[in-house]
């Protein structure tokens, strides 16, 4: 039973959607516990996430420990300014130029021990170009609009490509690619 809680916990933290949760591509081993959804294909992407945007990190995160019940999650928040929006399905205003707030936890900490969420997580984003699916949520200690992502769903600019930070199923992806998606599911709804 503790061990299904600190499941969800995690999941719910990673802003991962409830389905990942009960899906089969979850991977446990004995370092770490990952639980990012491997995505094969960009509509995949696109409907899991609310907002994507084109963003560059610029400055080093800052690390912080965020007090759950009975754990801590470890989380690095990066300052990412917004280059284009691609997507918002949200009520909340992001243009060009505005600096958002990425939170990805890389850890829980709970009992006095340290559980790494995945290796891939153990590096930090570093600074450039990327393409980020993100959801959103209130911090409740200061009331900021904060972003998150999980691991596969953060794709950093090589070229005219953009690759998987942390691998997966989809390697790469273009701008193009994301933004024929968005108007093909446009004309869907």
């Amino acid at each position: 039973m503790k061990k299904y809680i600190f499941v969800l916990t995690i999941a719910f933290i990673l802003g991962v959607s409830s389905y990942a949760v009960y899906d089969k591509n979850l991977k446990f081993n004995d370092e770490a516990i990952s639980l990012a959804k491997d995505y094969k294909t960009v509509s995949e992407l696109y409907n899991d996430y609310q907002v994507i945007v084109k963003g560059k990190i610029t400055e080093d995160y800052i690390e912080r420990d965020v007090q759950l019940t009975e754990k801590i999650a470890k989380e690095r928040v990066y300052n990412v300014k917004v280059n284009k929006l691609l997507t918002n399905n949200t009520t909340i205003n992001i243009n060009k130029g505005d600096v958002i707030l990425l939170s990805q936890t890389y850890g829980i900490e709970m009992n006095g021990e340290y559980y790494p969420l995945s290796e891939e997580l153990k590096d930090s984003l570093g600074n450039g170009n990327y393409i980020f699916f993100l959801d959103t949520y209130e911090d409740e200690n200061t009331g900021e609009v904060m972003y998150s992502s999980s691991q596969n769903a953060i794709f950093k600019q090589k070229g005219e490509k953009y690759k998987n930070v942390y691998g997966g199923s989809l390697p790469e992806l273009t701008e193009l690619e994301v933004e024929k998606e968005i108007e093909k599911e446009k004309k869907i709804k």
